[in-house]
């Protein structure tokens, strides 16, 4: 903890949004589902449902082959990539289907 805050000396202190970003990532200790996503033409990804709809503005990449999306915040002025686990919507639908 102390080298994520800074020296004992003088630690670093989260903003109130750094603060928003970690309860929302902490999930209350739960496991984070997958973001459901839509996959556009082009490859971009559109949220549909999920945690990542916090984080829209911030995603760097999207790997549909890994179901991973990666996007950054900045905890203590540093920047931070976080990787995530996406679901496609056509594999949402799929499942469906096997499930009934």
């Amino acid at each position: 903890m102390i080298r994520f805050l800074g020296s004992s000396l003088c630690p670093d202190s989260l903003s109130f949004l750094e603060v928003e970003w970690l309860k929302i990532l902490a999930s209350n200790g739960d496991a984070i589902e997958p973001t459901k996503v839509r996959i556009t033409e082009d490859g971009k990804a559109e949220i549909l449902e999920g945690v990542l709809s916090s984080f829209k503005n911030k995603i760097q990449k999207v790997d549909k082959h890994k179901r991973k999306a990666t996007f950054e915040i900045t905890i203590c002025n540093v920047p931070k990539e976080i990787e995530l686990s996406i679901i496609p919507e056509d594999e949402i639908e799929t499942e469906q289907i096997s499930q009934e």
